[in-house]
C-alpha cells in the first residue's frame, strides 16, 4: 500500500508502535474513569471535610485571629493564612483539577474560588468562601493523580524508545539468514570466486530455508560449472576434425566446391563459438572500469578494418563499469545483426537519458512485426524473412545475457521510418563520470 514502510525493520517498528498506542489508549481510557476520576472526587470529599471542619472554628475570625488559632491547634497539618492572591495561579486544565472543582462547588456552589502555588516541595491549594473574611486557606496536598498523564507522556516515550531498540534487535536476528542468502546470490553470479559459507544463526524455520537455498545454489554452481565443461569438450571434440577437414579441404582441386565447403566449415566454427557464448555469457570475466568513448571508438575502427561503414552519431565520455570482452562481444553482436538483417546507414548512439547510460545500434531495415519483438531474444529465434540472412539465431539470446550480468536491460523497437535500433540501458551503479 501507498505510504506504508517498505523494510522489515520499520514495518515491525511501525507494528510494536501502533500496538503500543492502542495499549496505551485502552490504559489511559481505564485509568480516567476508574482511577483519576473517583481519586479526584475522593480528594475533593477530603477538602470539603477540612474545609467544613474550618467553618466551624474561624467563621468568626479575623485573618490573624485564624493563623492563631490553626498554629496551636493544627500546626501539623500545615495550614496557612494569605490576605493577598499576588503569587497564586490558576489550576491547570487537568481532568483531575477538573473534577475535583466540579465537586467541590457541588457542595459549595459557585461562591468558592479555588487557586494554586508550587512554591515549596508540597503544593498548596488555596481557598475562598463567603464566610471567609477576606483572606485565603491554603491546605498542602500532593498527589499523583494530577500528574498521572505526564507520567503517561513520559511512560509513552520511553516505550516507544524501547520498541524501537527492542524492534531493530529482533529484525536484525530475524533478517541476518536473509542477508547471507544476499552474499550468497551475489557469489552465485560471480564463477570465479567460491560461494561464501553461511553462518546459520535466526529462528529454526529460516534456518532450514537458508539451509534449502544453500544447497540448491550448491548444486546450481556445479551445474554451470558441468555445464561450461561439456561446452569445452563438446567446442575441443568438434573444433579437432573441423581442422582436419579444412586441411583436407585445401588439397582439393576444385576451387568452387573448395570455397563452398571452407564457408561451411567457417560457418560450423562459428556456430560453435556462439554457443560457447551463449554458455559463459562473460560470467567469469572480472569487472573493470573502461573509458566508453575509446572503447566504442576501437570497436569502430574494428569493423572499419574489414569494410562495414558505422555512423557515430553521439559518443559519450563516461567511465562505465564492466567486464570489457563480454561488452565488446554484445556490441559487436548487435552491429554484425545490423548488418546482417538491416539496411544502410548503421548507426551507434551513447548518451545518458533520465540518469542512465543508453547505448544504441539502429539501421534502416525492413523492420520487424511487433509481435516477433520479444521473440528475437529467444535462442535459436530469427526475425521475418526479409531480415533473417542465415545465423545461428543466439546473436540477440547472447548480447540479452551478457546485458544481463550487468544488470542492464536489452530492448528492441521499430523505428518510425523503417528499420530497428536495439539499445542496450544500464543502471546508474555502473556509471562514473
Amino acid at each position: 500500500m501507498i505510504g506504508l514502510p517498505r523494510t522489515t525493520f520499520s514495518q515491525i517498528t511501525l507494528s510494536l508502535i501502533v500496538l503500543l498506542f492502542i495499549n496505551l489508549l485502552i490504559f489511559i481510557f481505564f485509568l480516567r474513569w476508574f482511577v483519576v476520576d473517583p481519586g479526584a472526587m475522593q480528594f475533593a470529599d477530603m477538602l470539603s471535610n477540612q474545609l467544613q471542619l474550618l467553618e466551624i472554628q474561624c467563621r468568626d475570625l479575623q485573618a490573624t485571629e485564624a493563623q492563631a488559632w490553626l498554629q496551636t491547634n493544627l500546626p501539623q497539618l500545615g495550614y496557612e493564612i494569605r490576605q493577598t492572591s499576588t503569587h497564586f495561579s490558576k489550576l491547570p486544565p487537568v481532568r483531575f483539577y477538573q473534577i475535583m472543582q466540579q465537586s467541590l462547588e457541588n457542595h459549595y456552589s459557585k461562591s468558592l474560588i479555588i487557586r494554586l502555588t508550587d512554591e515549596d516541595a508540597h503544593s498548596k491549594l488555596w481557598f475562598q468562601l463567603a464566610w471567609m473574611k477576606n483572606y485565603w486557606v491554603g491546605i498542602p496536598f500532593h498527589s499523583y493523580l494530577q500528574n498521572i498523564y505526564g507520567m503517561i507522556s513520559l511512560i509513552l516515550t520511553l516505550t516507544t524508545i524501547m520498541s524501537m531498540l527492542m524492534a531493530y534487535c529482533i529484525t536484525t536476528y530475524l533478517l541476518w539468514p536473509l542477508k547471507e542468502l544476499g552474499r550468497l546470490a551475489q557469489g552465485l553470479s560471480q564463477m570465479d570466486t567460491a560461494l561464501p559459507i553461511l553462518q546459520h544463526k535466526g529462528p529454526k524455520e529460516i534456518q532450514q530455508v537458508v539451509s534449502l537455498i544453500e544447497q540448491s545454489a550448491h548444486q546450481m554452481r556445479k551445474l554451470i560449472q558441468d555445464r561450461e565443461l561439456l561446452m569445452a569438450g563438446v567446442s575441443h571434440d568438434l573444433r579437432t576434425p573441423l581442422a582436419r577437414l579444412r586441411i583436407a579441404v585445401e588439397w582439393m582441386p576444385e576451387a568452387s566446391l573448395r570455397h563452398d565447403m571452407v564457408k561451411d566449415i567457417e560457418e560450423m566454427d562459428a556456430i560453435i563459438e556462439d554457443f560457447l557464448e551463449y554458455a559463459r555469457a562473460g560470467q567469469t570475466e572480472p569487472e573493470q572500469l573502461i573509458d566508453l568513448a575509446a572503447f566504442i571508438n576501437s570497436i569502430i575502427l574494428d569493423f572499419h578494418r574489414q569494410n562495414f561503414n558505422i555512423h557515430l552519431e553521439e559518443n559519450i565520455f563516461i567511465q562505465l563499469k564492466c567486464r570489457p570482452i563480454a561488452m565488446k562481444r554484445l556490441l559487436t553482436n548487435l552491429l554484425h545483426n545490423a548488418f546482417k538483417h538491416g539496411a544502410m546507414p548503421i548507426s551507434l548512439h551513447s548518451y545518458k537519458a533520465c540518469g542512465q547510460l543508453q547505448i544504441w545500434v539502429k539501421d534502416r531495415g525492413e523492420g520487424v512485426k511487433t509481435q516477433e519483438l520479444r521473440q528475437l531474444f529467444d535462442p535459436f529465434s530469427q526475425g521475418n524473412k526479409a531480415r533473417t540472412k542465415g545465423g545461428s539465431g543466439l546473436g540477440l539470446a547472447i548480447a540479452e545475457r551478457i546485458a544481463h550480468t550487468h544488470h542492464a536491460t536489452l530492448t528492441l523497437k521499430n523505428r518510425v521510418n523503417g528499420g530497428v535500433k536495439v539499445g542496450v540501458i544500464f543502471p546508474n551503479d555502473h556509471q562514473k563520470n
